[in-house]
């Protein structure tokens, strides 16, 4: 399961690299939360061969690791607030 759309496809990608066949499920299921139980509607990854499964675990593990890592922040130079690396414009 992931937390969006985006991040469905971010992961499907990466274990594609690693060679393995997956698809994303759920796509276009989160127009129903509210009246599906929310955790029905995420989007979900699924790795299509079972002897993937090991090797889908470690890509996963190491996946969730790299984008959960604190990013850098950085301090507007006008408002002095602190955001996120990357933000441009206060």
């Amino acid at each position: 399961m992931a937390e969006n759309l985006p991040a469905a496809y971010l992961l499907l990608q990466c274990l594609q690299q690693h060679g393995m066949a997956c698809e994303v499920f759920n796509e276009h299921a989160m127009g129903a939360a509210g009246e599906l139980p929310l955790m029905e509607v995420y989007p979900e990854v699924w790795v299509l061969e079972d002897r993937d499964y090991e090797l889908a675990r470690r890509t996963i593990k190491e996946f969730e690791a790299l984008h959960q890592q604190q990013r850098p922040q950085q301090q507007c130079p006008v408002c002095r607030e602190w955001n996120p690396a990357g933000f441009e414009i206060c």
